[in-house]
């Protein structure tokens, strides 16, 4: 059981001064519970106790599963688990996430801590978006095991097939 919800949500919201990390609290649903400021302003995310949210909507569909899976593995072994994942703000953003199970809420639902990271910069990322946006069609039906790397030898994506 979590002590006290409300010392986790403040540590919470002093983690912006850590550079690229996306920091939220969410119930076993998805729900957004508490977010830090980073989070809400990239990926619009209005105040957790006057609107609710879901995190599992910010995912790709095909990510949903994996993160649920994620989620439970957390619960069930009580240790921090990692997930890559889509996660939307007008187009996806490919990042790295941690999960860690904190215990029962007050409403007696499991509590995590999500913590995340995007995998590219943005150089590759725009990148990466134009490229699909502009041959998607053609990667989705023509290519098995198409991998994408910018002129640096860094890869931008790999393809799901």
């Amino acid at each position: 059981m979590i002590k006290n919800l409300q010392t986790v949500k403040r540590i919470i919201r002093a983690c912006d001064r850590d550079e690229g990390l996306y920091i939220s609290l969410i119930d076993e649903d998805g729900r957004i519970h508490s977010v830090n400021s980073r989070m809400a302003r990239s990926l619009e995310i209005r105040n957790p106790k006057e609107h609710n949210q879901n995190f599992f909507e910010l995912l790709h569909p095909m990510n949903v599963d994996a993160f649920q899976h994620c989620i439970n593995e957390a619960s069930l072994h009580k240790e921090c688990k990692g997930v890559e994942l889509y996660l939307k703000n007008g187009q996806y953003h490919p990042m790295k996430w941690r999960i860690s199970y904190f215990g029962n809420s007050t409403e007696r639902k499991r509590t995590f801590c999500c913590v995340g990271y995007k995998i590219m910069d943005d150089i590759r990322e725009k990148q990466f978006n134009q490229l699909v946006k502009n041959h998607s069609q053609l990667i989705r039906e023509a290519f098995n095991g198409v991998i994408f790397q910018d002129s640096n030898g860094e890869f931008i994506a790999v393809n799901q097939r």
